[in-house]
């Protein structure tokens, strides 16, 4: 049988999400399919923190269209 798993989106080093695709020939899934928004103190401006959340919410919707 084949399986694959996917990692589409971990934050904080996945204690927050961890949105993975896994695949099998009979069936697809996107598990823990969510972004978590950064805590204050990470060390981003927001404007790149939004463009992360925005990348990874359309990696999570294309590949929940599978």
């Amino acid at each position: 049988m084949s399986l694959s798993f996917k990692p589409l989106w971990f934050d904080s080093i996945g204690v927050k999400s961890e949105a993975i695709l896994v695949e099998t020939p009979d069936i697809s899934m996107v598990l823990d399919p969510r972004i978590a928004i950064m805590h204050t103190s990470f060390p981003d401006a927001s404007t790149q923190k939004n463009e992360w959340f925005n990348m990874g919410t359309e990696l999570i919707k294309e590949a929940c269209k599978r």
